[in-house]
């Protein structure tokens, strides 16, 4: 499941032909949106929490929509892989995103959120059951991460640099995300295999 290089000029990937848009069902009365990145040929990575135990969880992208399942998941890194069939794209290169880098993210709205990086720093959260904490690599964002946005890929000259998953509580127009060095385990499917068989989130 590792990512692949992009393919040409012409297929450079960036957030409007990456990003798409989640829609999760059965947590809640309420459907959960978030987003995610087309990561290789039917695998969309995005936050777990938005999508774990979810009975049906459906992809938007450019229009086309397609239901898609949790392949492995994180609840410690809150980092998810769905599978979703027929959902065909070119995988991103990887990048480490430097101090000042600026873009935009494909948020779950489909709107287009503007972004730059403040710093790279490890971040200790709580895991998405509150049950534990871990530290993670990721971002400082300058974003105005809405709900919503959990999952959206950093994507900055075609590289795929982090994962959105929270804004702060703190400071306006600070947001969190996670530095993709961390989904290795998960993109190369070296997961606990019950990963995938895991409970809503509250």
């Amino acid at each position: 499941m590792a990512l692949a290089s992009c393919a040409g000029d012409d297929t450079t990937p960036n957030a409007e032909s990456h990003g798409v848009a989640i829609e999760a069902e059965g947590c809640g009365p309420v459907p959960r949106t978030s987003a995610g990145t087309v990561v290789g040929p039917g695998l969309v990575l995005t936050a777990a929490h938005p999508v774990v135990g979810a009975d049906r969880i459906v992809v938007d992208h450019q229009g086309q929509l397609v239901e898609a399942t949790v392949a492995e998941a994180d609840p410690a890194l809150d980092l998810a892989v769905l599978r979703v069939p027929d959902l065909g794209a070119p995988a991103p290169d990887r990048a480490t995103l430097s101090t000042g880098a600026n873009a935009a993210y494909r948020g779950g709205d489909g709107a287009s959120v503007s972004f730059s990086v403040a710093r790279q720093v490890d971040i200790t959260f709580a895991d998405i059951y509150g049950q534990g904490s871990t530290t993670r690599p990721g971002y400082e964002l300058e974003a105005d991460v809405e709900p919503g946005d959990s999952g959206a890929g950093l994507l900055v000259d075609g590289r795929l640099g982090g994962v959105v998953f929270a804004a702060s509580t703190r400071a306006p127009g600070r947001g969190w995300a996670t530095d993709i060095a961390a989904a290795d385990a998960l993109l190369a499917g070296d997961q606990d295999p019950t990963a995938t068989d895991l409970a809503c989130v509250p």
